[in-house]
């Protein structure tokens, strides 16, 4: 059977390609790839934009993280107790991470 025809066949079926031309089909595919290289340095282009017009961080700002800093760690804490007291492989994954760290007595 020749696979040649078979495709046709389907793509007749779907498509109406009596009014197609080779060479208009070949500049929309070189329009396509060129439109494509074109974009390729725009995530670039932007990131620099973006850089150059960056504004300092205000005090507000700063003093908003630091705020969430301290609300998070105690819940984290919790949480994360609670966690490893209700699974045992959970509980012995962080007894292991956290055994690489030397806590030093004050």
């Amino acid at each position: 059977m020749n696979t040649e025809n078979n495709t046709n066949i389907t793509q007749n079926n779907v498509y109406d390609n009596s009014r197609w031309e080779f060479g208009r089909h070949l500049l929309e595919i070189a329009a396509s790839v060129l439109g494509a290289l074109s974009c390729m340095m725009d995530p670039f282009l932007d990131g620099i934009a973006s850089f150059q017009n960056r504004k300092k961080i205000d005090h507000h700002t700063l003093m908003a993280v630091f705020i969430g800093f301290i609300c998070a760690v105690p819940l984290l804490t919790v949480l994360g107790a609670l966690l490893m007291d209700a699974d045992a492989v959970f509980g012995n994954m962080v007894f292991q991470i956290l055994s690489g760290f030397r806590i030093v007595p004050l």
